[in-house]
């Protein structure tokens, strides 16, 4: 092995041969720690500039940021917001005033010039896209729309919402309507081949009824569901254990746990084991057809 002396450092470094031991010496190399220490100096030099109007000194990410700062000119943050070019980060929707969040100063300025709108508004009064309409067509149930559907559709604003007005007409004509032995036949058709939802979904869609156990925030409500529906399965398995036979018609197989206060007029006695009657899958879509609740 042959040592050669680092040019700044002194430090002994090793060659394999003679000849590039040699030729490190006449071309007085340095150490690997002494390159790395200049490059660093070079690119805390270039990185750096000095902010025209206050003489503050501004360090950059790369050195590109900071040549193409040096070509525009641009000043340190503290003194672009004070002139009067500054838009800021956030500015209001010339429509509905919704306050919206920008990344750069460069872009605010941009959207104050093109009068740019928020998503929401912008998507007012545009037409969906021929993927939507035929994603609608083509949907689980295979039913297609007819053209003046699809036409109404297009024509429709796709941002608005529903305002309280109609979503009480909608409520107070669902009252009172009644549907054909057909159109009921087809619904129970279509609920027996779909498979029965999920615990999340479950939770999900009883969020919304969150006002009724008396919480006022949606996270807890849905901790509260969670233990709420893993309860009910307990209670339904102590149940069916006790009592291993339908109580109308003595069957054993797809048994079901009945309440026989109902969970909605009567929540606190939902667990209850005394408020538990096992019926088959048949006697309970029965019970439920004809609505046989003691309410009193």
């Amino acid at each position: 092995m042959f040592y050669v002396e680092c040019n700044n450092c002194q430090d002994k470094m090793e060659y394999g041969s003679s000849q590039a031991a040699n030729t490190a010496r006449k071309s007085m190399i340095e150490c690997k720690k002494c390159k790395l220490e200049k490059k660093l100096e070079i690119f805390d030099i270039q990185s750096k500039r000095v902010c025209p109007l206050c003489n503050k000194t501004i360090s950059y990410k790369t050195v590109y940021i900071a040549r193409t700062a040096e070509k525009k000119g641009l000043c340190c943050i503290s003194c672009s917001k004070k002139s009067e070019n500054y838009s800021g980060l956030k500015r209001n929707c010339p429509l509905c005033k919704k306050e919206m969040m920008y990344k750069t100063s460069d872009a605010v300025t941009s959207a104050n010039k093109f009068n740019r709108n928020c998503k929401s508004c912008s998507l007012k009064g545009k037409p969906p896209s021929q993927q939507c309409l035929d994603a609608v067509s083509s949907a689980n149930t295979g039913r297609k729309l007819s053209k003046e559907h699809i036409e109404k559709i297009k024509n429709k604003n796709t941002g608005l919402k529903r305002s309280q007005e109609t979503k009480d007409k909608i409520s107070k004509a669902m009252i009172g309507r009644k549907y054909s032995a057909e159109s009921i036949k087809k619904m129970q058709e279509s609920a027996i081949k779909k498979d029965p939802p999920s615990d999340l979904i479950r939770i999900k869609m009883s969020i919304s009824q969150y006002k009724r156990y008396g919480i006022e925030n949606r996270d807890e409500a849905y901790i509260k569901k969670q233990l709420y529906i893993s309860g009910l399965k307990t209670w339904a398995s102590r149940a069916k254990a006790k009592i291993p036979f339908c109580e109308e018609c003595g069957k054993k197989e797809d048994l079901h746990a009945h309440h026989i206060k109902p969970k909605c007029i009567y929540p606190e006695f939902a667990l209850d084991p005394s408020n538990a009657k096992i019926l088959c899958k048949e006697c309970h879509i029965d019970f439920h057809k004809n609505n046989l609740y003691n309410k009193d």
